[in-house]
């Protein structure tokens, strides 16, 4: 915001939106300039008419009378404002969600590889002797084994 201005015009025009009970019901890019667009019903005309809210990144321009006209902020804009900053927080999260994530596998590919090597360490340290068999048994274990005990 520019303003402290702008910011009460965009703080009455959410409240009366939000009042109306309008919410953006659509949004999409329009195929001749890739510009966003979202679809807001109108207040005055609940249910016969629906207004468009197109984003050129850094200002929301309303077709209603109200912001043809020189209206500071319209309702739909002002919803538009709210959606697009609710969308921010969402993607913010879930940005770093994916860092937590992200480092967690980090972190636990770097245990891997230190329990890799920490076992090659250790095999290479002890060699094995030919007919050394690896098991619970005792080396000095010479009791015989039978299966039919």
């Amino acid at each position: 915001m520019a303003s402290k201005q702008q910011a009460s015009d965009l703080a009455r025009a959410l409240a009366r939106a939000q009042a109306s009970g309008l919410t953006v019901i659509g949004q999409g890019h329009m195929q001749a300039t890739n510009q966003r667009f979202f679809l807001v019903p109108s207040a005055s005309e609940p249910g016969a008419r629906t207004h468009i809210v197109t984003s050129d990144e850094r200002h929301l321009h309303c077709d209603c009378a109200g912001s043809l006209y020189g209206q500071s902020i319209c309702q739909h804009r002002a919803i538009t404002h709210q959606f697009l900053c609710d969308e921010r927080a969402r993607k913010e999260a879930s940005n770093e969600e994916v860092q937590r994530a992200l480092a967690e596998s980090e972190a636990e590919q770097a245990l891997h590889e230190a329990a890799r090597v920490l076992e090659a360490t250790l095999n290479a340290q002890a060699p094995k002797a030919r007919g050394q068999r690896l098991g619970p048994r005792l080396r000095n274990d010479q009791r015989a084994f039978s299966v039919f005990k």
